[in-house]
């Protein structure tokens, strides 16, 4: 499953590591067991002279986390530059790694001050090659909007410093969407630690008589109830279903007949959360509406048998000495007892040497857990 690595590999109740593959030879019965894990990735922080980052050194995230890296420059230095896995971003204060899938790497440059550099970080003038800035332009303003046609489907972005040391990023051509498009331009001055950011909202009309309905008017699960109720300004469902339920089909109905949907279909179901996303997209092609699903099918270690509960005896349950016996009149010395909690981890294990055997559970937490035994399966609370 994406963002999940082996944790351990148990065979006959020993634990072998996180193996990706283990031979068993012929001869005997034999019982194999694997858990798995969110993966984890490195992410390495590194400096140089004249300043800090916090956190530093190596740090541990997990799959899909996010880290934030905070630069602070010694006295008489100054942030230069911030490599992220060998990306010269810029001077900036702050970096934050989203949705971390990989190890990465972070570099804070420092670089001493330079005194008696400018520091003007102004524009003297900031022009479009289309539409109009509003409101005009003063050096001391630094928000502006400008509405366009839809048929303006890019704008260009002229800016020009004030001082001719300083530097300017952000103004170039932009592609717009349908509504408000931002956009921010930086001007760092020569001194290379005084910035003003100028941002500009480009507003892209609709196309007319084209709608921009994005929305669904049902949403519906073929096994399990849809939680919240489905309302279409609702879009973060949740369903539980059991083991038993390996697929689950989601029917999308668009509210508006030129929208289109894609994701809603017939879907594999892994153990535990599945997460299922469903685009709505509106008939002016740009507004969409994103609806997600997130499946939780039941754990098979915390599925207990009904018909094979009966044949065997746990006692006494609740337990409150620390040792559980567990009786069956139809296993077979040798066969492996496992429990699990309800998270469906295996927690313990324990080879039956008679009819009547005894476990020790002392070590494990209080609540509830299932035992199992080849086919058969009771549940049992530690207190």
């Amino acid at each position: 499953m994406l963002g999940y690595c082996i944790d351990k590999v148990i065979v006959d109740g020993v634990n072998r590591g996180a193996l990706r593959e283990y031979t068993v030879y012929a001869g005997g019965c034999h019982t194999i067991y694997a858990t798995f894990a969110r993966c984890q990735y490195t992410v390495v922080a590194s400096t140089g002279t004249g300043g800090s980052i916090y956190p530093p050194g190596n740090s541990v995230v997990q799959h899909g986390g996010n880290i934030t890296y905070t630069l602070v420059p010694n006295d008489n230095y100054h942030i230069g530059s911030v490599i992220v896995n060998d990306s010269n971003l810029g001077p900036l204060p702050v970096y934050t790694f989203t949705n971390v899938q990989a190890n990465n790497t972070i570099q804070a440059i420092f670089a001493i001050n330079t005194y008696g550099a400018s520091t003007d970080a102004t524009l003297s003038n900031l022009t479009l090659n289309t539409g109009t800035l509003s409101p005009a332009f003063n050096a001391a303003t630094t928000i502006y909007t400008v509405n366009v046609a839809n048929s303006v489907a890019s704008i260009t972005l002229t800016a020009t410093k004030n001082h001719a040391n300083a530097t300017v990023t952000g103004d170039s051509v932009k592609s717009l969407s349908i509504g408000a498009n931002f956009f921010s331009i930086l001007v760092t001055a020569e001194n290379g630690i005084t910035t003003k950011t100028y941002t500009v909202v480009v507003n892209r009309a609709a196309a007319i008589g084209v709608s921009n309905d994005a929305t669904l008017s049902n949403l519906a699960v073929s096994q399990g109830t849809l939680n919240p109720t489905f309302n279409a300004d609702s879009i973060s469902y949740s369903v539980a279903v059991p083991y038993s339920v390996a697929s689950i089909t989601l029917t999308a109905t668009k509210n508006h007949a030129n929208a289109t949907v894609i994701g809603d279909s017939v879907k594999v179901l892994n153990i535990g959360a599945n997460t299922f996303n469903i685009v709505v997209t509106a008939e002016d092609g740009t507004t969409k509406k994103t609806y997600t699903v997130v499946v939780t099918r039941e754990s098979p270690a915390t599925a207990v048998n009904a018909e094979n509960v009966s044949t065997l005896k746990l006692y006494p349950n609740p337990v409150t000495n620390g040792e559980l016996i567990v009786e069956n009149e139809e296993w077979k010395a040798g066969e492996v007892i496992e429990m699990y909690n309800l998270s469906g981890a295996l927690v313990g294990t324990r080879r039956v040497e008679e009819k009547n055997t005894s476990v020790n559970v002392a070590n494990l937490p209080n609540g509830n857990y299932v035992l199992k035994v080849g086919r058969y399966s009771a549940k049992f609370v530690k207190q």
